[in-house]
């Protein structure tokens, strides 16, 4: 191959290179306009007084409840009970510790 189809195939492949780049920006750039434009729009918005912390807090913590206690329900059934007793004294001491973290609510 002579030294000018090199310079010529260096060229091209770094147009090609180039090309792939933006569009796959462009590609990543759509993606994250549609993730925003499908999220509602209270998601975005971030709890500014103590009250609304604290029941976005609660709200959460329930959640997590509800995925330990889905967790446990795969176990055996001396496991099983166990595994429930332990996410429930955990999720009764999140819940009197919240208070203490967020501060008094009125």
């Amino acid at each position: 191959m002579s030294s000018t189809q090199k310079k010529w195939l260096i060229e091209r492949l770094s147009i090609v290179s180039l090309t792939i780049s933006l569009f796959g920006a462009q590609c990543v750039y759509a993606q994250v306009r549609a993730s925003e434009e499908a999220d509602p729009a209270r998601w975005s918005q971030e709890d500014t007084t103590i009250e609304q912390q604290y029941v976005t807090a609660r709200k959460e913590l329930a959640a997590a409840y509800q995925i330990s206690l889905t967790d446990c329900a795969k176990l055996t059934a001396i496991d099983r009970q166990l595994c429930v007793n332990d996410a429930k004294r955990d999720y009764e001491q999140e819940l009197s510790l919240l208070g203490f973290r967020l501060g008094p609510t009125k």
